[in-house]
């Protein structure tokens, strides 16, 4: 019984910066040395009586400029862009007839300004979220054949009504024992067609390498104590190894290798871990007979044990 009022808010920010142009601004890169001119330099002429001077020996190796350095490292960086954004949204109910403040209105506050209707004393009054979202990508060229992409996100999500919960999630990656925040990234490295093999047969030839990695986790608080109910670990390598040519005739040919990992933790009442290992080749090959690209997948091996939680699964 009563009114209700909701009101939602979100901001935002988000910003770019090229550290190679953020240089320049500071300080130009010294120009390359002039190219000396072909051709013999006429010998230079001394005035009668006059005798000739010893030649002093030229100092060799160049000078260290930081600058130059610097502008070459980061001239291989991409632009790198971050973004935040942060989203609430509040609901109130059974509120008393009347308008709510314009505080409430626009999102800067969560009370409305509106009492309680006396036949809700006592009930659930309202809901509450607030969701924020990170985001970061840039890029690394080390050479012109060679091209790799970052990305990193993460998010969190906490929802307030009777009881307090939440969501968190972030790009990851796990090295030994120690869990590390890193961003997935992607490699490409084109030019293959002249080398080996390739050189008399194909047009292009590129080699492909992504990963991705995400950690997830749900939560609730318990007499103001964080416990967490469930955790996700995402492992990806889409592909491990991808082969893509372009043969002299005009076809095309792919070959990727993928594998993953999911490992969910449980811990709740009843505590446990499942763990799912996947590994399959995808082919792509022209037809011998037609030529128009037939496509195979290979032979996928899955693990899922379900077990408790302590125990580590065996992949047979």
């Amino acid at each position: 019984l009563g009114r209700s009022a909701s009101a939602n808010a979100s901001l935002s920010a988000s910003g770019s910066v090229n550290l190679s142009q953020l240089l320049s601004s500071i300080r130009r890169p010294s120009a390359p040395p002039a190219r000396p001119v072909p051709g013999r330099t006429p010998p230079t002429r001394r005035p009668p009586g006059s005798q000739e001077q010893p030649q002093q020996p030229k100092k060799g190796g160049g000078s260290f400029n930081v600058f130059d350095t610097l502008h070459k490292i980061f001239g291989m960086v991409d632009p790198i862009s971050v973004s935040y954004s942060k989203r609430t949204g509040t609901n109130l109910y059974g509120l008393a007839p009347g308008t709510p403040r314009w505080q409430f209105q626009f999102g800067f506050s969560d009370s409305s300004g509106l009492p309680v209707a006396a036949q809700n004393v006592g009930s659930n009054r309202g809901s509450r979220s607030e969701t924020e979202t990170l985001n970061f990508g840039s890029g690394l060229k080390p050479s012109r054949q060679i091209a790799i992409t970052l990305k990193y996100s993460e998010s969190s999500t906490v929802n307030r009504t009777t009881t307090v919960t939440g969501n968190e999630s972030q790009n990851w990656f796990r090295l030994g024992n120690a869990d590390l925040a890193l961003p997935e990234w992607s490699v490409r490295w084109s030019g293959l067609e002249r080398y080996l093999f390739f050189k008399n047969m194909a047009q292009t030839v590129t080699l492909d390498h992504a990963f991705s990695g995400q950690k997830r986790s749900t939560w609730s608080l318990e007499r103001g104590i964080r416990e967490d109910t469930r955790k996700d670990y995402d492992t990806n390598f889409r592909p491990l190894i991808g082969v893509n040519i372009t043969w002299k005739n005009g076809m095309t040919s792919t070959l990727r290798f993928n594998k993953g990992e999911n490992l969910s933790e449980s811990m709740g009442v009843s505590r446990g871990q499942t763990r799912t290992q996947t590994m399959d080749i995808t082919q792509q090959l022209p037809h011998p007979d037609t030529g128009v690209a037939v496509q195979e997948r290979g032979p996928q091996e899955q693990c899922r044990p379900l077990h408790h939680f302590q125990h580590e699964p065996q992949c047979d």
